[in-house]
């Protein structure tokens, strides 16, 4: 999945800008949605890795309540009030709220790997 997600971050940055000529539009959302897509393929790797260990590995332990914490956590208590204070505490356009917004995946990444260390999610059978 690692090899994969850093496969399609490549390509995006490599081809990003073609990508973005497919669409008759003005220049300057051209620019805006070649930037979102650099903080897609840098934030990729770490969104594939949070789908394998936090959608996958964790849930597969049988106690679910792990990731739902992490995600409500994640979500509600990291990423909403960080895209709430950059658009309208810092004023940031949609790039950067969006890259803000990513850096909840981050959170979740590092708190999923702790738990998988662990091995507490793990329910005997």
């Amino acid at each position: 999945g690692l090899a994969a997600s850093l496969v399609l971050s490549a390509l995006l940055l490599v081809f990003g800008r073609l990508y973005t000529t497919i669409y008759r539009v003005e220049p300057e959302v051209r620019a805006t949605a070649y930037l979102l897509l650099v903080v897609f393929a840098v934030i990729s790797p770490v969104k594939v890795q949070n789908m394998i260990l936090g959608g996958g590995i964790l849930k597969s332990g049988g106690k679910t309540n792990h990731t739902l914490a992490i995600d409500l956590i994640g979500t509600w208590g990291f990423g909403i009030p960080l895209c709430l204070l950059a658009a309208f505490g810092l004023h940031w356009g949609i790039v950067g709220v969006y890259a803000l917004l990513t850096t909840e995946e981050i959170f979740r990444l590092a708190v999923s790997l702790v738990i998988f260390k662990k091995r507490s999610w793990m329910q005997q059978l």
